[in-house]
């Protein structure tokens, strides 16, 4: 970790999920890779 880093984190983010009725669609096995893509084209 760096310095500044957060961590840990207690984020509870049921009340957004719902007032903006968002729903997870793509798992985290196919979103890490997704990233790791999308990361390595911008660096």
């Amino acid at each position: 970790m760096q310095p500044g880093d957060v961590k840990k984190s207690f984020a509870n983010i049921k009340k957004l999920t719902e007032k903006l009725d968002y729903r997870i669609s793509v798992s985290i096995n196919k979103g890490i890779p997704k990233f790791i893509e999308w990361y390595k084209s911008y660096n």
